[in-house]
């Protein structure tokens, strides 16, 4: 009996259904108007849009040189016209360029003088196995650059479950330390082809790396921080001597590729130099950032918060830790 009353009832009501929409069936609707109804283009804004728009309207100078850009098209629009899915307008900046490129952290302590000692050590077999190839070495090493970022985010990640605690922002720092170190891969993918034995090289190394780090910050994250510190002390030196290369013909300045121009906002007529200037202000943010996160390990203050600047791409003094520490001995 009720099989029957269903049956004779269906008909109806898919016919008031039907004629209370404009269209004859539900499947005539594409995927941009489904779209369009589950998401309506008056929403709002995110907080940052608006902040960055309340502060232009102000007149106010931004803390860093860190200038995301903000615009009021939907993204969500299939007709959203950017091309890159890596990487978003809100996710480009403007490199500090003004960053001190000479500083230098003195090893506090015997696990400081080990992790310098590890860097020296890899250093030497880079030099030796890329010698003057900077584009080819760029190439591997940030292959090996980003996983630091990665493991220290995930470790952290784990470790504020467990805690039931926030992570004062550190996840993001260390995994937009990642992706940012990945952006650097991707771009000098576009300049340098790695041969079949720097591909193998990449895959051995990577692999060895993960392991090894990932055991060193099980065991001491502030060796693993200060690690990453002198490495990227290092990779401050490689640009700076790729740098020289360019501007003695070296090295061609040939124009930078347009995922480089479109993520780190240069002119569009930039060149290969000043890709790697923006490159090398990345590597000495990410030298401060790790040194003061080791800093503040080795201070028993590693629960405090990234500052602000760091989340925004700004710059940082780790020594200044160091310096608070003093002053209240």
């Amino acid at each position: 009996m009720f099989r029957l009353l269903t049956k004779s009832i269906a008909p109806v009501t898919k016919s008031i259904l039907l004629s209370t929409v404009k269209y004859n069936s539900p499947l005539q609707l594409s995927k941009a108007e489904i779209w369009r109804a589950s998401y309506p283009t008056g929403s709002r804004r995110s907080f940052a849009e608006q902040k960055a728009q309340q502060q232009s309207k102000e007149g106010e100078e931004p803390i860093t040189p860190y200038q995301p850009v903000t615009e009021k098209l939907d993204k969500r629009d299939p007709n959203y016209p950017w091309k890159w899915r890596s990487f978003l307008p809100e996710h480009t900046y403007k490199p500090n360029l003004n960053i001190n490129l000479e500083r230098h952290h003195t090893p506090l302590d015997f696990r400081d003088r080990v992790a310098r000692g590890i860097v020296k050590f890899l250093r030497f077999f880079a030099d030796a196995f890329f010698q003057k190839r900077y584009g080819h070495r760029a190439v591997v090493l940030e292959t090996v650059a980003a996983v630091p970022g990665m493991v220290g985010g995930m470790l952290t990640h784990f470790r504020c479950l467990r805690r039931f605690a926030p992570s004062g922002g550190w996840i993001r720092v260390l995994l937009d330390e990642a992706e940012n170190e990945r952006m650097h891969l991707v771009t000098f993918m576009a300049i340098a082809k790695p041969n079949y034995l720097e591909r193998l090289l990449v895959l051995v190394t990577q692999v060895g790396f993960f392991a090894f780090y990932t055991t060193i910050y099980l065991l001491s994250p502030k060796t693993a921080h200060r690690i990453v510190g002198y490495l990227e002390e290092e990779a401050v030196v490689s640009y700076t001597e790729y740098l020289k290369g360019i501007d003695s013909g070296l090295h061609a300045n040939i124009p930078a590729p347009q995922i480089a121009i479109d993520y780190w906002q240069l002119d569009s007529n930039a060149r290969l130099r000043d890709v790697v200037l923006a490159v090398r202000a990345d590597e000495a943010n990410h030298r401060d950032v790790n040194h003061l996160k080791a800093n503040l390990l080795y201070t028993k203050r590693g629960e405090e918060p990234a500052p602000l600047s760091v989340l925004r791409h700004g710059e940082v003094d780790p020594e200044q830790v160091l310096h608070k520490k003093e002053k209240k001995q």
